[in-house]
């Protein structure tokens, strides 16, 4: 995909969800206006200045983060995706531009995975997504019936 607008309208219509929160500095501005044409789901928008109003809200089904990262402070913005993912969705998605505050292994810290990356007016941007369902894969040996086994101890090493 050629521009972040195409990315998310993607992710929108592989979710296809019924709520979305979406954290911008100018929350009644192009990115809302874009959101509610692409979908029919209830939307909900924050800014910079009212993040507090977070602790009022929900779930909800996607949570949208664009062009705020690069305008708060860093261990605002780790305390924020951590509360997004924990507590408020299972899907989260952040359009940051270049940021040198951020590397991409801050991202990753905070089990978000890189997207895609995007060009814009010569800057830069990136699309980072955690989502719930894949985050951790199932794994064959990770299941009660391999813990503890008295039975299994001195035949296996590991």
């Amino acid at each position: 995909m050629d521009d972040p607008r195409s990315a998310i309208a993607h992710i929108l219509s592989v979710i296809n969800p019924r709520s979305i929160l979406l954290l911008s500095p100018d929350p009644h501005g192009e990115w809302r206006r874009w959101c509610e044409a692409q979908s029919g789901a209830a939307l909900t928008s924050l800014f910079q200045e009212n993040l507090s109003t977070l602790d009022g809200l929900g779930r909800f089904d996607l949570a949208l983060v664009i062009g705020l990262m690069e305008r708060i402070d860093k261990i605002a913005g780790v305390e924020l995706i951590g509360r997004l993912r924990n507590v408020h969705t299972g899907h989260l998605y952040v359009l940051i531009g270049c940021d040198p505050r951020w590397a991409a292994t801050d991202w990753y810290s905070l089990a978000l995975q890189r997207i895609d990356s995007f060009e814009r007016d010569g800057q830069a941007i990136t699309l980072f997504g955690y989502d719930l369902a894949s985050y951790n894969r199932t794994r064959s040996w990770n299941n009660p019936k391999f813990w503890a086994n008295p039975e299994n101890w001195g035949k296996y090493w590991w």
